[in-house]
């Protein structure tokens, strides 16, 4: 405590010693800090979003729609990520209440309820077959753009009454798919979507559904389409994915590991031997980072390039040995050839120039209060360094002023009579060289002060000047008070003898 009173006191007196110029300095940079960490305490926290509609992804025409009615309604803050609308959750009242009665949650409308509400009894049947059908398609279509990687679908459905006793009824649909963006429609997912198909409508076959890529053109299902599937493609490729997840499992501990596997069957004369199953071939292919065998080598302490390249070897035996251990099971089929790849790849560190300009931007973004406080405060205490220095020098400047001073002083009290004369007030009056130095005193005293005395100019007389000075005190002193001189003359000579 007291050592804090005593720096207020010093910060105190140093303030109170500075100029006015300095004192507005320093009192403009203080309000500048105050306000600084004012701002950076009581800063605005940063908004909190939450998803619109329980995390539902939405469409691009969807997005559209739902952004002109908030425009409509005067909302902002609201983004869009990930095909989910987020919004402040402190005004997610006002976002519901905008959207209320023109947005509707795909989960909770469909256009079937639509066209039985707004049926009338005077609609003949056919029409009205024909609006449920419309609906369904519709319906339908909404489910297939929940799919990841589905941005717009459209269904139509058609029907053919065949000729005949038997009355079969024939039924084809087409489904028009638009990826996402830079994407792709898959063998899976047009597969998949064929399946959703059939199973929406009764009587209608996968066969007879066909699935077209709007950004690419490919079709699906197609009589010469080359992406067609048959019922054993469409089961090789379901033990893929379960195969290549057993693998991947297995090497779990190996991170960044490439894994693809393939099966694929094999054409065989099924006319000689009609009983045979069909014969499936099965490859793998991993590839393992070249950062994971030099952490393995390093761990071994290998220094040399054959070390090193006897424990790649090493592992990739022993992967090998792993995945062969997983033999594909197909039902139906039987395994013909199994071969096993395994080879290291080269993993490239990430380039961090391309991350550094993003990164360093955000971090602007959210520490700028912090930077410009810090430089307020760094400015302050360079200015107080600074000064404070300037105030040292000026007080080691006045403490050499009054030794210079007394100098000069006593350089002054040893002139003689002749020297101090030339001030006086008459310097026309002659001094008597039996002057006492009462009578000198005098006449310093009767001296103007204002009148600058003259540089002293030393020459080889002053030795003589001096020494009649002292006789002539001497004598004066003798004239005065003759027992002090005795005194002093016999202590002279005390001091002198041997």
């Amino acid at each position: 405590m007291q050592k804090l009173q005593q720096l207020s006191n010093a910060v105190t007196a140093r303030f109170h010693e500075a100029s006015p110029r300095a004192r507005i300095t320093v009192g403009i940079c203080v309000l500048l800090v105050l306000f600084s960490a004012f701002s950076l305490v009581f800063r605005n926290a940063p908004t909190q979003l939450e998803p619109l509609l329980n995390r539902r992804e939405f469409s691009n025409a969807e997005v559209m729609e739902l952004s002109q009615h908030f425009t409509n309604a005067g909302l902002k803050g609201w983004k869009l990520q990930d095909k989910k609308i987020l919004i402040p959750t402190e005004q997610r009242l006002e976002f519901l209440v905008a959207i209320e009665g023109k947005f509707e949650s795909d989960a909770f409308s469909s256009d079937v309820d639509s066209v039985l509400e707004n049926g009338s009894i005077l609609d003949n049947p056919s029409l009205r077959e024909m609006r449920l059908r419309n609906a369904r398609e519709k319906d339908l279509a909404r489910i297939i753009t929940q799919i990841p990687g589905i941005d717009e679908a459209q269904i139509n459905i058609d029907d053919h009454q065949q000729r005949g006793l038997s009355g079969r009824k024939e039924m084809t649909a087409l489904a028009a798919i638009k990826a996402a963006t830079n994407t792709e429609v898959t063998l899976e997912t047009s597969e998949a979507i064929r399946e959703v198909i059939a199973a929406r409508f009764a009587g209608l076959e996968r066969n007879n559904v066909v699935v077209i890529d709007l950004n690419t053109g490919h079709t699906f299902g197609a009589s010469d389409s080359d992406y067609n599937a048959s019922n054993l493609d469409i089961a090789l490729r379901n033990y893929e994915r379960w195969w290549r997840g057993r693998i991947a499992n297995l090497l779990i501990d190996i991170p960044n590991t490439r894994i693809e596997v393939g099966l694929y069957p094999v054409d065989v004369a099924t006319e000689k031997t009609p009983g045979i199953a069909k014969m499936v071939n099965a490859t793998v292919s991993v590839g393992i980072p070249d950062s994971y065998i030099q952490q393995v080598a390093e761990s071994r302490q290998a220094t040399s390039q054959t070390q090193r390249q006897a424990i790649a070897q090493d592992v990739k035996q022993n992967v090998t040995e792993l995945v062969q251990g997983v033999m594909p099971v197909v039902p139906h089929t039987t395994l013909d050839e199994f071969t096993v790849h395994v080879a290291t790849i080269l993993d490239l560190p990430l380039n961090p120039s391309g991350d550094s300009a993003p990164v360093l931007s955000v971090f602007l973004q959210n520490a700028w209060r912090e930077i410009t406080m810090g430089i307020l405060i760094a400015a302050c205490a360079y200015g107080l360094i600074w000064r404070n220095r300037q105030l040292h020098l000026v007080r080691s400047t006045n403490r050499t002023l009054p030794v210079r001073k007394r100098d000069s002083d006593s350089h002054l009290s040893t002139k003689s009579p002749e020297d101090r004369a030339i001030i006086s007030e008459r310097p026309h009056q002659e001094i008597p060289s039996d002057g006492s130095e009462k009578t000198l005193a005098v006449k310093e005293q009767t001296a103007v002060p204002h009148l600058e005395k003259p540089p002293i100019i030393q020459n080889n007389s002053a030795k003589t000047e001096a020494a009649l000075t002292l006789k002539d005190e001497l004598n004066a002193l003798v004239d005065e008070a003759p027992a002090d001189a005795a005194d002093i003359l016999r202590k002279w000579i005390s001091n002198t003898s041997p």
